[in-house]
């Protein structure tokens, strides 16, 4: 499977991924699972090769923010 997401800076809780609660992932990832990904940029790629991060946590939003969605925190372990 390939999904698509914006990696977002969300400060306190570091980098993660805004998903919709009904979204087919949240049914695929759990906290701890080791996923790997690849960064692009609309001029082509950041990282030459695929990155793999560990997910972190799988939160709601703080204050009420992105209604109907759930943050999933990742740390960047290494590239592969």
């Amino acid at each position: 499977m390939v999904y698509q997401f914006s990696l977002r800076d969300w400060s306190d809780f570091g980098l993660g991924i805004l998903v919709r609660n009904d979204s087919k992932i949240l049914t695929h990832i759990k906290v701890g699972q080791v996923i790997t990904f690849k960064i692009h940029k609309p001029e082509g790629n950041i990282a030459e090769h695929p990155l793999e991060a560990e997910i972190r946590h799988i939160s709601e939003p703080e204050n009420g923010r992105h209604p109907d969605h759930k943050i999933v925190g990742l740390h960047i372990c290494q590239g592969i």
